[in-house]
């Protein structure tokens, strides 16, 4: 039987040569160097295994199928957790996994990309995914909607300000306008707090949304009630 474990190791008839050595143990359980062989075939059939894990891993992954890849990279991982090549491999199936995640959300949900943190974390994944784009074709082609949907709907629009001609008014984060009848400003979509001002009367706060997508109507800000 050590005989044959032997010949089957090295045809590399692994699962043979552990079935060999299993019944060599139960007929000779005192035969210590039965154990150490058993070891290295383990050890070789483990290696073995982890090539062909990597290799149909690689093929996913250069189908363009980084979850089926992902999943063979990490069955490789477990036989030989310290493969660089399989680690890297690991490493960028779940990157481009991840990129491609965040990306089709603000794509199936674009006025979500009206919010400042939104468009904010938007632009730190295009920004991160443009490292590993190369690598995974429908990551590039997303990334380039997504690019064109923020362009679209970060676009300023213009809104109309109506007002006494004396009230100074404070779009918060953006800037000033001076006091006006009338005036066109332009802003990104999205929520914005305005402060009006002026002397001898309370500050007054409002909220001013501008849409993406939707007619805007002209808005009229004055200060408060006099102090």
């Amino acid at each position: 039987l050590t005989f044959e474990a032997r010949k089957n190791r090295d045809e590399g008839k692994f699962l043979l040569a552990l079935r060999n050595i299993n019944e060599a143990q139960k007929l000779f359980p005192k035969e210590n160097n039965l154990e150490s062989l058993k070891l290295e075939i383990e050890e070789k059939r483990n290696t073995k295994l982890a090539i062909d894990w990597k290799e149909k891993a690689d093929a996913e992954a250069a189908a363009d199928d980084w979850i089926n890849a992902l999943a063979y990279f990490k069955k490789a991982l477990e036989l030989t957790p310290s493969d660089k090549n399989i680690i890297d491999g690991k490493e960028l199936a779940s990157k481009i996994i991840r990129y491609k995640n965040a990306l089709l959300q603000f794509k199936e949900k674009p006025l979500r990309l009206t919010d400042i943190n939104v468009s904010n974390y938007a632009k730190n994944i295009l920004a991160e995914s443009s490292l590993v784009e190369i690598h995974s074709i429908s990551l590039s082609r997303m990334r380039s909607d997504v690019t064109s949907i923020m362009a679209e709907i970060l676009r300023p629009r213009d809104v109309v300000i109506t007002s006494d001609g004396k009230t100074k008014i404070e779009v918060k984060g953006v800037g000033f306008v001076e006091p006006t009848i009338e005036k066109t400003i332009q802003l990104r979509p999205g929520k914005y707090i305005v402060h009006a001002a002026c002397p001898g009367h309370k500050t007054n706060l409002l909220t001013l949304e501008v849409s993406a997508t939707d007619f805007i109507k002209a808005k009229r800000i004055v200060c408060g009630e006099r102090i």
